[in-house]
């Protein structure tokens, strides 16, 4: 057992200190490489995410709510009246392509990123969900269209709080 390490021994101390040199400069560039792309692959995921999220058009959802409202006021059990299909943009003007295409990738960035861009895409799809159904004359639920008057608003305020958190982070870079 010990000639064995002997042995093993003599053969680290024969190779030569540039072979040695050499592997350790070539660990090094490859960490450094990994690094580089695993940076530039949250950049442009930042990027892609920041793009998305500006298209969406939330502003549009919130003015067909709101002009639902103003036109006949909530009857006497508080009620709204039922949203017109006609004044709801359709769901395809809030795009989720790159969230979904990129679920995977997410890991990448920090945990209170991936926790504000899954909650806020969560809350989109139902949404969208719920626009889908009220286009269609699926005979959405009241609480359904109750559920998307109250949470338009707020959607649309953590999209810019996500927007700001991307950007920053972004930059941080």
């Amino acid at each position: 057992m010990y000639l064995l390490q002997a042995d093993i021994w003599s053969t680290i101390t024969d190779v030569s200190l540039g072979t040695w040199l050499g592997f350790l400069v070539t660990i090094a560039a490859s960490f450094g490489v990994y690094l580089y792309r695993r940076r530039q692959q949250k950049i442009k995921l930042r990027r892609s995410l920041i793009s998305e999220l500006e298209e969406q058009d939330l502003d549009q959802v919130i003015k067909a709510v709101n002009s639902s409202e103003s036109a006949v006021p909530p009857d006497d059990n508080g009620e709204s009246p039922e949203l017109d299909p006609s004044e709801l943009p359709p769901a395809g003007t809030l795009p989720t392509q790159i969230y979904t295409s990129n679920a995977g990738n997410l890991g990448i960035l920090s945990q209170d990123e991936v926790d504000d861009i899954v909650s806020y895409y969560s809350g989109l799809l139902t949404q969208k969900a719920i626009i889908e159904s009220i286009r269609t004359d699926e005979e959405p639920m009241t609480a359904d269209q109750k559920e998307l008057r109250d949470k338009i608003s707020d959607l649309e305020d953590d999209r810019s709080s996500l927007v700001d958190t991307l950007e920053n982070a972004k930059s941080i870079l």
